[in-house]
């Protein structure tokens, strides 16, 4: 696993960052959260990866496939929720025929990579 640059979100084809990312001390130390917008072309996917920190995120359009391990897979709808922990390896994938895009906010140890690909 190489970790990506300290707060670049994983980009793969059809998978685009609303840049740049908003990056925000919060109250732990030595802590930020990291915000933003990902937006996935029919089809998309980001592949396997990991977040140095939890992830949670909000479909504002579209729907997406999210896969973790050990956790069945779920579709997430307009309006769906999800929250996936530290460390944990997983997907996401557009299989509609439309866009879909989410908010996501990163909670992240200062020292750690927000986002590091799993092959």
């Amino acid at each position: 696993m190489t970790p990506q640059r300290r707060h670049e979100p994983i980009a793969q084809q059809g998978v685009s960052l609303q840049a740049p990312f908003e990056e925000t001390d919060i109250s732990v130390p030595g802590h930020e959260a990291v915000t933003g917008i990902v937006d996935f072309a029919s089809g998309a996917t980001t592949g396997r990866h990991l977040h140095g920190g939890e992830m949670v995120g909000y479909m504002v359009s579209g729907s997406v496939v999210l896969e973790q391990d050990g956790v069945a897979p779920r579709v997430l709808n307009v309006g769906d929720t999800f929250m996936i922990p530290a460390n944990v390896t997983h997907t996401h994938t557009n299989r509609g025929q439309s866009a879909a895009r989410m908010f996501v906010t990163y909670i992240i140890d200062k020292s750690k990579a927000v986002t590091t690909p799993v092959r």
